[in-house]
């Protein structure tokens, strides 16, 4: 084959590689661009949303509790300014008759207008939505407690 032939094809090819290179790159560049674009846009959208939540309950303040389930099931409880202890001992507000629940299992507290949940340190801890508490922790409507195998749902 001719030398110059040869050469002309390698210089093609190399053209064609870096054609292929380049468009490469700028499909990146343009897929890279969009997926900032729309974290961003992401990102907005989880603001506007913790706002509603956040809007939503403030409409929607805790005003108590119901007990789902065991002998005092359907039971309910306002809640008023004083804490509410919740254990097995005869001077807690409301006392369950449960073996997972300790003497002094769980506090519910009021702090400048909002309703949290504690656990005063029992043996089986306390469950918020199924995630066992260690701090304090705001209370909202819809909110399921486990205390002990009791679960207590907070009301508006």
């Amino acid at each position: 084959m001719n030398e110059l032939l040869l050469t002309a094809i390698r210089f093609g090819f190399l053209g064609l590689l870096w054609i292929f290179v380049f468009a490469v790159m700028s499909t990146l560049r343009r897929d890279l661009k969009g997926a900032s674009a729309s974290a961003s846009s992401r990102r907005a959208d989880l603001a506007s949303n913790r706002t509603t939540r956040r809007d939503r309950a403030q409409k929607a303040q805790p005003g108590g509790i119901e007990i789902l389930d065991g002998p005092l099931a359907g039971a309910t409880m306002a809640f008023s300014g004083a804490d509410i202890v919740i254990g097995r001992a005869p001077d807690c507000t409301i006392v369950l008759i449960d073996d997972y629940v300790s003497s002094k299992h769980t506090r519910l507290r009021r702090v400048d207008n909002v309703w949290f949940v504690e656990d005063l340190g029992s043996t089986n801890g306390t469950w918020v939505n199924r995630a066992r508490i260690t701090n304090a922790t705001p209370l909202s409507v819809g909110m399921v407690i486990n205390v002990g195998r009791t679960p207590v749902k907070v009301t508006a």
